[in-house]
């Protein structure tokens, strides 16, 4: 699935999708949310979940490196940019 495709998805099924095609990276707590960062093939998926509200508040797609540097120092990874497939 490209990111396109996921992002034309109903939220449900985005957070179906990266619950069941998606590789689990890490968890971070911002505030009284927690972030989970998922992978799908050529982009991440990061999922906000509210103790407050006990419920996912919401779901971005991204393949941006700067969208990902928060989570680096706790998966272990370097990352490149990526080249442009257009």
């Amino acid at each position: 699935m490209t990111l396109y495709e996921f992002n034309r998805l109903s939220h449900e099924k985005q957070l179906a999708s990266a619950f069941e095609d998606g590789t689990f990276l890490v968890t971070r707590r911002v505030g009284i949310s927690y972030l989970c960062l998922y992978a799908l093939e050529t982009f991440y998926v990061e999922i906000r979940y509210s103790q407050d509200l006990n419920q996912i508040t919401a779901c971005r797609s991204f393949r941006s490196s700067i969208a990902l540097e928060p989570y680096l120092e706790q998966i272990g990874l370097d990352v490149y940019p990526m080249a442009n497939n257009s």
